[in-house]
């Protein structure tokens, strides 16, 4: 029982005050753990409040992962970028998570999808123009990751995309200056990758913390391919500056040289993990695709200049072993050679590129490209190519220019047991 009329009036006004104010606009910054749901910005459907600072955390249980499809999107334009209005999102449950980009006006990606089990979504708003905002719906479950990481040597970063949802960002390294190869060790969850300017190989955790330098090249290292095998534990990279191949532990601390004569500029290096070997492109006086076993025995040349390759920049082999794929940056072909009976065919010719990096997921070649060679351009493309040269897409631009390329699926890990050494 009420004894104060006064504060019973105060009370009741307080509480038609609260019902006034639209449900979103009372509680800026949520959370959400629910399996699926709505999010969206603050008076959604209607024109979002000035001088709004909200975040969004959506988080699903351990193993699982985000999904959010947009919906709606329109927020005020930026004069220097989404210097305004705009959405961050960001692949983890802070602000310091990976940004997977900011986005304003009417333009944003489709489809987010977390690496983890978090995504976290800030709205910004200035105290001028207002639009309706952003609405989502998300939901949650066991979504196979498939993404594919590729080296920008030209900006000095690393950039995963998500095959699914087309999400792209880079992944926040501290150190890098021009990375060229790149792998992935999904048994720990760590990236590795070389870099030519520093002269080193390193080592990072999927989401940039924890960066390692595993091993100093030398000054006159020119560190170019670089493969891990995940179930050895082992390592294997190309140094055009020293000409050779070497092959190391993972954590770095046993190294030797497999092969360093008959070398002049080896590039790109795919490992056989079934059977045992290593196969490696070189674009020097005499072009070659070479393979050995990982003890260097048993070299052999596959491809030659004879076979009408030049610079044969990028590989990717099968999950059998029985063919290598090849890009060639010289005479822009992409072709493929049966290992065993050593025949080469064509697969397509793509005039004005300049290919780099290559790699294989289930029927399609994953190729990076650098545009027309002798006027290379300062932005690079993704190319996907069917593994038979029936289809082609380019499914993503970055600033840059981009060297190797590698496509991590969980659908697609090799189960079966590696060589014995």
């Amino acid at each position: 029982m009420v004894k104060h009329p006064g504060m019973a009036i105060l009370l009741l006004l307080c509480m038609l005050a609260v019902a006034a104010v639209p449900a979103q606009a009372q509680s800026c910054s949520q959370t959400f753990t629910a399996r699926s749901g709505f999010v969206s910005s603050p008076s959604y459907p209607n024109p979002y409040p000035n001088n709004q600072n909200c975040t969004s955390i959506i988080c699903a249980p351990e193993g699982q992962r985000v999904t959010i499809v947009i919906l709606t999107f329109d927020t005020q334009s930026g004069t220097n970028g989404c210097d305004r209005d705009y959405v961050q999102i960001r692949d983890g449950s802070s602000a310091t998570s990976p940004s997977l980009g900011t986005y304003c006006n009417k333009s944003i990606p489709a489809v987010f999808r977390s690496a983890y089990n978090c995504l976290y979504i800030k709205f910004v708003s200035d105290s001028s123009v207002s639009g309706t905002g952003y609405s989502a719906i998300y939901t949650t479950g066991f979504n196979q990751q498939k993404f594919l990481l590729t080296a920008n040597i030209l900006v000095g970063a690393i950039h995963r995309l998500d095959l699914d949802t087309g999400s792209n960002f880079i992944i926040p390294l501290s150190g890098v200056q021009s990375p060229v190869a790149v792998d992935y060790d999904y048994v720990e969850d760590r990236l590795y990758w070389t870099d030519g300017k520093e002269k080193t190989i390193n080592s990072a955790s999927l989401n940039g913390s924890d960066v390692r330098v595993v091993r100093n090249l030398g000054p006159s290292a020119v560190p170019d391919g670089l493969a891990v095998d995940q179930k050895s534990r082992l390592l294997v990279y190309t140094d055009a500056g020293n000409k050779l191949i070497a092959m190391m532990t993972m954590s770095g601390n046993k190294y030797k040289t497999i092969v360093n004569t008959g070398l002049n500029n080896p590039r790109d290096v795919e490992l056989d993990k079934r059977n045992g070997k290593i196969y490696w492109g070189d674009w020097g006086v005499s072009p070659k695709i070479e393979r050995c076993n990982y003890d260097g025995t048993g070299r052999q040349v596959l491809v030659s200049a004879a076979q009408g390759i030049g610079w044969p920049n990028a590989l990717a082999l099968d999950p059998l072993g029985l063919t290598v794929f090849w890009g060639d940056a010289q005479t822009d072909k992409i072709g493929m050679t049966n290992v065993e009976n050593q025949t080469t065919t064509v697969i397509v010719s793509i005039p004005s590129t300049h290919i780099f990096g290559m790699d294989l997921y289930k029927n399609n070649l994953y190729v990076t490209d650098w545009g027309a060679a002798g006027n290379l351009g300062l932005t690079s493309a993704i190319h996907r190519i069917a593994n038979n040269g029936t289809s082609a897409a380019t499914i993503g631009r970055v600033l840059g220019h981009l060297a190797d390329i590698v496509v991590y699926a969980e659908d697609s890990v090799d189960r079966a047991p590696t060589a014995v050494l």
